[in-house]
């Protein structure tokens, strides 16, 4: 599979699989769903993602954000009202990090 959002992965690199990522599908009402877990941090997982949406396999795709991803999504302003020092005293840190 190529990826049509980058450049191709070099040839030695396989392509990740859906097989190779936390996944699920499932039926109801005669439709057919495929649930893929996702670790934003990890570029196997985002090229996982990339790789099933280049597919064409899919009617449509959705996106599920935590409240505080999709805040910080939709509110530019978000990160200028953050309270570093709440973020550490509550041992946030490494998320707040993966989330720059």
């Amino acid at each position: 599979m190529t990826d049509s959002l980058d450049a191709p992965a070099p040839i030695d690199t396989p392509a990740p699989t859906l097989a190779e990522q936390p996944h699920a599908i499932v039926e109801r009402d005669g439709v057919r769903y495929t649930l893929l877990g996702t670790a934003h941090v990890s570029k196997a997982s985002v090229d996982a993602v990339r790789a099933e949406i280049a597919s064409g396999g899919y009617d449509t795709i959705a996106v599920e954000l935590d409240p505080q991803r999709l805040a910080a999504l939709t509110d530019p302003e978000a990160f200028a009202r953050l309270d570093l020092v709440k973020v550490l005293r509550e041992g946030k840190t490494a998320l707040f990090a993966a989330n720059l």
